[in-house]
């Protein structure tokens, strides 16, 4: 078949059949199925078929099954129902899982947990075994399935194979590393460690945190933390921009290190990260723009998320309140749904946002509109032409637009299954803030901060006193 590095040799045994049903049985004794890129596959000859006017082909029962329930592995991001664009089909994206992996222990059963784990596993072998870095960092996307390479041992990152000029292809974002990316998979090892008490990837998260800091932190123009590096290794290109949303991820990432460790340089270095957010908080318009475009110049573009994830993250006001800006012009009503978009592009129902949006009036004690849109959520679960009445799909209609233009083009969403919105909506329903693991609305967390505040306060003024002591001693 010409796939790239498919164990199996191709199986010439033919079979003539008849419009009855019938067994067929192909005999699989001896083949190499370690690594295997076409597990079933039928193909149409023109010239020899005898149907010029076509025919249909019924398949039933055929299933896949993986008797190593434990392998660990990350789960592919979007089933592709809608965009049919091949080149996503195996792409297991690391904001998504970290999301899925949060998610199954905001489920918290026995067999959850393990769910986490497998997904907290493969972000730790991922890490441990690059086929090229060994300095902590990760990639911004994963092959779904099994993360382990059958012949190099690395970890598998996504791509596609071009049949025309016979070459295997990989995508600058999947091989890169974005800083806020990085910081979700911070948050999700700490928050199995928070649960179980395993502190079994602490050290892990401890090493990303470094690199994170060390790699792309930046005290020019507004300091803050840039965007990562795109491209491939040995000399991937830095992304010297700046997002609200990814500052806002390390200042809680770096947060909860402080918490897990007690070194103070966690706390240090996300204020820094914090630091940023309060500086693209525009006074006037009561929200965030979404970052700068270099070291210095603001990109006045507004995204939902930036003014969600401050209303989860932070509790400094006014910098917690960005959601109404947010409610005022982002909200769609569209046929028979409503919900938010992704910015005030409003071309359609991002649902991803609308969970956001969810979690945040949970958490500012405003149970009716949580309670609105929760109503939403669930129609869309339940009636939407491209779901299965489980996952979330991710836009109505079939596409829209972000508002943001990359380098591959305009950034659009497509009207398919998407763990990143399914994990949302699970936050939603539970009403638990993934940010900090806490329940929704309610004053504990913000009692641990302060407690946490005061705390620092006082090691301050006993540190400032020891010094002077020390120095009327000398």
């Amino acid at each position: 078949m010409g796939y790239k590095n498919d164990s199996s040799e191709e199986i010439k045994d033919t079979f003539e059949l008849s419009p009855k049903w019938s067994k067929y049985e192909i005999d699989l004794t001896g083949k190499n199925l370690s690594d295997i890129c076409a597990g079933f596959f039928f193909v149409f000859n023109q010239e020899l078929d005898p149907n010029p006017d076509g025919c249909t082909f019924y398949l039933d029962e055929i299933s896949f099954n993986l008797p190593r329930e434990d392998s660990i592995r990350f789960l592919q991001s979007y089933e592709m129902s809608s965009s049919k664009n091949y080149r996503m089909a195996n792409k297991a994206y690391t904001y998504d899982n970290a999301l899925a992996m949060i998610a199954f222990l905001v489920r918290g059963t026995q067999e959850d947990i393990r769910r986490a784990r497998i997904i907290g596993d493969a972000f730790k072998y991922a890490q441990e075994n690059d086929r090229y870095y060994k300095d902590g960092r990760l990639r911004n996307a994963y092959s779904s399935g099994d993360i382990i390479h059958h012949q190099t041992g690395k970890a598998r990152l996504p791509g596609w194979w071009d049949s025309d000029s016979s070459k295997w292809f990989e995508d600058s974002y999947d091989v890169g590393t974005y800083t806020g990316e990085m910081a979700w998979i911070i948050i999700a090892w700490l928050s199995y460690d928070s649960i179980t008490n395993e502190n079994r990837y602490i050290q892990n998260a401890i090493d990303l945190g470094n690199w994170i800091y060390e790699h792309c932190y930046d005290s020019t123009g507004i300091p803050g933390y840039t965007g990562g590096y795109i491209g491939w290794e040995p000399q991937p290109t830095k992304e010297n921009w700046k997002s609200t949303e990814h500052n806002i991820d390390v200042y809680v990432a770096f947060k909860r290190l402080y918490h897990h460790t007690g070194n103070d340089i966690w706390l240090k270095r996300s204020i820094k990260a914090l630091n940023f957010v309060k500086s693209l908080w525009d006074s006037s318009t009561k929200h965030f723009w979404s970052g700068t475009l270099d070291s210095l110049n603001i990109n006045d573009f507004s995204p939902l998320d930036a003014q969600t994830f401050g209303a989860l993250a932070l509790d400094e006001e006014p910098y917690d309140c960005g959601f109404l800006w947010a409610e005022d012009n982002c909200c769609v009503s569209l046929s028979e749904y409503k919900g938010f978009h992704f910015s005030n592009i409003c071309d359609g129902i991002w649902w991803e946002g609308t969970a956001q949006m969810c979690c945040t009036y949970f958490e500012k004690n405003k149970k009716d509109k949580a309670d609105t849109y929760i109503e939403e959520l669930r129609k869309w679960q339940e009636f939407s032409s491209f779901g299965n009445k489980q996952g979330i799909v991710a836009c109505y209609p079939d596409s829209i637009w972000t508002g943001l233009t990359r380098f591959w083009g305009k950034w659009y969403y497509y009207a398919d299954l998407h763990i990143g919105a399914t994990s949302w909506y699970i936050f939603a329903e539970r009403k638990i803030n993934p940010f900090w693991g806490s329940k929704m609305g309610s004053v504990e967390k913000k009692l641990i901060l302060l407690l946490l505040y005061i705390s620092v306060k006082i090691l301050s003024i006993i540190l400032q006193e020891y010094s002077i002591a020390f120095q009327e001693t000398l």
